[in-house]
């Protein structure tokens, strides 16, 4: 995903692109706005050095740096504000309202690490409303009273609207969403937000990012941006389908499913093992409808597990079935582990679901069978997530580059299998970003 954040003065610039730079983003401040740099950057900040300028030529400002932004291929633009509200935040903020359609800015003036902080709709610098500060006495822009609406609707020509502390830090983020929800669609361009925490900064971001029928603009002195810019990261990467496939049948793989369960919205389907080691045509049919439930799974999330670990079950019991097919139990359990790997490549070849999946695969011998259901010539290694847990991708085969993690069946910790899906959720994240790069 990539970010863009158009800010008044250099230092200001810098102060937000570090915090960008905190959450693991590649932030460069741009210094020379007539050529784009390289792929390695996913977070621009443009300084236009418009705080004292005139409303018109600041606005001529803002829209050459949007045109580079946009030019870059920005998914995100935030308007960086001075922590004391100084500048032509209106007229810059209009600026981008008109350039991107149907947009609306989200105002939180509020930076609770430096003792800035929004009530009853006024900005406070040290519990000192802002019009009684040294910014009052500004020799070139002076600032003579605290409202932020009422300063916005001086420079701006759109109306503001506001929400106040009681509805921020009195609800869920999914409350808030619904009320900034209402707001956008009775017309409101700029909503101005009261906030005197880091946590009501952060309610705010995360109520914005689920909000997908407008674009939001971001305005304010960085811990919005911050926090936005990381809620959407989150959301996109959850967004991200992940299969795994089980096949350990340890208590220690079952406590993990049980954690990854409390953690995320996650779909299992439990096979019929006794159908998928058989060598009757139940197998087919278990194959078949194995992948058929999973597919439909991904439908409603984006963590579908398959395994053949059943609620309740310590180990899987063969011993009627040895009977009745006459064969080893090698021959039963090879048939099993096969079986799952047959179920990966039938998913796989439907619904398109190879160009953007990442795998999780428990058990070795489970592994073993992906590897060859899937034709692979090996697995790629790059990372080692936790101590015998090993992220790489498949090279060769039907599908060259499909992101995995693989784990032993005593592998890693209470958390393994959670902290392997989110990993992968984000490796596919940086994956279709660099795809979009290019």
């Amino acid at each position: 995903m990539r970010v863009g954040v158009i800010a008044d003065d250099l230092t200001g610039a810098n102060a937000t692109g570090v915090r960008l730079t905190k959450q693991g983003r590649r932030t460069l401040t741009v210094l020379n706005q007539g050529v784009f740099p390289d792929d390695r950057y996913n977070t621009l900040v443009l300084n236009t050095d418009s705080r004292y300028l005139e409303p018109t030529e600041a606005s001529e400002k803002i829209k050459a740096s949007f045109s580079y932004l946009s030019g870059w291929g920005a998914e995100i633009i935030a308007k960086r504000t001075d922590s004391t509200f100084r500048g032509n935040i209106g007229a810059e903020v209009d600026a981008i309202l008109e350039a991107i359609t149907d947009s609306v800015a989200i105002i939180v003036p509020a930076f609770p690490d430096s003792k800035r902080t929004v009530r009853d709709g006024s900005l406070f610098v040290d519990d000192v409303p802002l019009g009684n500060t040294e910014v009052a006495k500004d020799p070139v822009k002076p600032i003579r009273h605290s409202n932020v609406c009422r300063l916005l609707e001086t420079q701006s020509q759109h109306a503001t609207t506001s929400i106040s502390l009681k509805d921020i830090n009195g609800q869920s983020p999914s409350e808030l969403r619904t009320l900034l929800q209402q707001k956008m669609n009775d017309g409101a361009r700029m909503i101005c937000c009261d906030a005197v925490s880091n946590r009501d900064v952060a309610t705010i971001a995360n109520a914005m990012a689920s909000i997908k029928s407008y674009p939001l603009i971001p305005v304010d002195p960085g811990p919005l941006t911050s926090y936005y810019v990381q809620a959407k990261n989150q959301k996109q990467s959850k967004d991200n389908p992940v299969l795994l496939i089980v096949g350990s049948t340890t208590k220690h793989t079952s406590n993990q499913l049980e954690y990854l369960k409390t953690k995320a919205d996650v779909r299992i389907v439990y096979t019929e093992t006794e159908k998928l080691a058989s060598f009757s045509d139940h197998r087919e049919e278990e194959i078949e409808r194995v992948t058929r439930e999973a597919l439909d799974q991904f439908r409603h999330t984006h963590v579908v597990v398959i395994t053949t670990i059943q609620p309740g079950q310590s180990s899987i019991d063969l011993s009627d079935l040895l009977q009745k097919e006459g064969k080893e139990i090698n021959e039963l359990g090879n048939r099993i582990t096969d079986g799952l790997g047959e179920i990966f490549t039938s998913m796989m070849d439907k619904d398109r679901l190879s160009e953007n999946v990442g795998l999780f695969s428990s058990g070795g011998e489970v592994l073993a069978a992906i590897c060859a259901s899937a034709k692979a010539q090996g697995i790629e290694l790059i990372e080692e997530i936790q101590p015998l847990l090993a992220y790489g991708q498949l090279s060769g085969g039907h599908y060259d580059r499909l992101p995995m993690v693989t784990k032993g069946g005593l592998a890693g910790d209470e958390r393994a299998i959670y902290e392997s899906v989110r990993y992968l959720q984000e490796e596919l994240r940086k994956k279709e970003g660099d795809c979009y790069a290019r």
